[in-house]
């Protein structure tokens, strides 16, 4: 049987569809994931040119076949956290064929659509047609976090699991491991040898020229940082009024005693 629809059809319902089709071809099916006493339970409509045929656990009969010309209408009755599709046979009475949790509720209007459809006037071909590009439309969105898939029927990368990412990206990975494995080594040399010169301003400041005073060395180490970070233009003119307001503030003389210790 070549049909589409919303969800896999249970495999227990498979041999007993086939059998109450006896060779009719089912145009698409409506997977439902509650029974009709609202259990968690499997349950199923396939939809051909003539009938509705419904699968559903807690009813006596294997298989309900619904006539598309015993009945007046079909509708998709929303109820609080799940909903029915019915149909009103022309007799007045409503029968409930299967129930579902929202998911399927989209694509069980449109099924509403097609069967008044073909009531009305006859089966045709664009009624179909029309299902099927509610269906399409409806699998390209993820049914758990609702984002835009790549294609109709694609995994959810957002919501796959971490394990699962990994294992489907290290086969992609797995050549280029000697490749990665010497990115990685070459970052960490040029990350640690980025530090290297802050360590040896540290090692100037605090041990080898020692004796400056609190103020002293902030004035100096702010200075520093400011002519690096560019917060301070790197001239000869601002370079002379900063050597100049260091040598005030005491930075000559600690110069001469460095030299002193040096020598």
């Amino acid at each position: 049987m070549k049909f589409f629809s919303n969800s896999p059809v249970p495999e227990k319902f498979k041999s007993s569809a086939e059998k109450a089709l006896n060779g009719e071809e089912p145009l698409f099916a409506i997977v439902g994931d509650l029974d009709l006493n609202s259990d968690y339970n499997e349950s199923v409509m396939f939809f051909t040119k003539t009938a509705i045929y419904s699968f559903d656990s807690t009813r006596a009969e294997e298989c309900k076949k619904t006539p598309y010309d015993t009945l007046k209408k079909a509708e998709v009755k929303r109820m609080y956290s799940n909903a029915l599709f019915k149909v009103e046979t022309s007799d007045g009475k409503t029968e409930e064929l299967i129930r579902f949790t929202f998911s399927a509720a989209d694509i069980s209007d449109v099924a509403a659509t097609f069967v008044n459809s073909v009531i009305e006037n006859g089966f045709n071909n664009e009624y179909v047609e029309l299902v099927y590009s509610t269906y399409m439309k409806q699998r390209s969105f993820c049914p758990k976090c609702g984002r835009k898939l790549p294609y109709p029927g694609a995994e959810c990368i957002n919501c796959s699991g971490k394990k699962k990412l990994i294992s489907k990206f290290s086969k992609y990975i797995k050549p280029e491991r000697w490749r990665l494995l010497v990115c990685i080594i070459l970052s960490i040399i040029t990350t640690a040898m980025s530090l290297v010169p802050p360590y040896i301003t540290k090692l100037l400041v605090d041990d080898i020229i020692p004796g400056a005073s609190k103020e002293l060395r902030e004035f100096y180490e702010q200075g520093v940082l400011d002519f690096v970070t560019g917060k301070r233009a790197l001239s000869k003119a601002d370079w002379r009024i900063w050597l100049k307001e260091f040598d005030e503030m005491g930075g000559l003389d600690w110069e001469n005693r460095c030299r002193i210790q040096v020598d």
